[in-house]
């Protein structure tokens, strides 16, 4: 076999390597994403199944809107993330920014002012609690 065969040969496997490599370590990881997400489905699972006593239908939709919520969670960290690098700006991972002029705001209020504020939105949240509805009587 001549030189230049081989060398287009050994350029052919290279340039292979080079495009199946990434596919390969991005299966890998997805193997891997997976299998992690299965193993803390099966931990919920059973931890709220015996903590809680329900039935199993119960159990996995409980598990459902807890990983639901999860992952709309991270999703949300990520893309507050992206956009604080895109626009070049400090990551803030708390309300940091918002606790001075919260503050702010309440200290300059008198006592009955705060009192009123307080037990103003208190009543309003358990007012309107999702709870609340299934003992009503109708």
């Amino acid at each position: 076999m001549p030189i230049s065969h081989q060398i287009y040969i050994v350029i052919f496997v290279f340039a292979g390597l080079i495009l199946t490599l990434p596919l390969e370590t991005l299966q890998v990881l997805m193997w891997i994403a997976i299998h992690l997400f299965e193993l803390l489905e099966f931990i919920l699972d059973d931890a709220i199944h015996h903590v809680f006593h329900t039935s199993r239908h119960v159990t996995q939709v409980i598990v459902f809107y807890l990983m639901a919520e999860l992952f709309l969670y991270s999703f949300h960290r990520v893309v507050k993330s992206v956009k604080g690098i895109y626009r070049k700006e400090p990551v803030m991972i708390s309300g940091e920014s918002a606790k001075p002029k919260t503050a702010f705001f309440f200290n300059r209020l008198f006592l009955n002012k705060r009192a009123q504020l307080i037990f103003g939105c208190t009543f309003l949240a358990l007012h309107f609690c999702p709870w609340r509805s299934f003992n009503r009587s109708r």
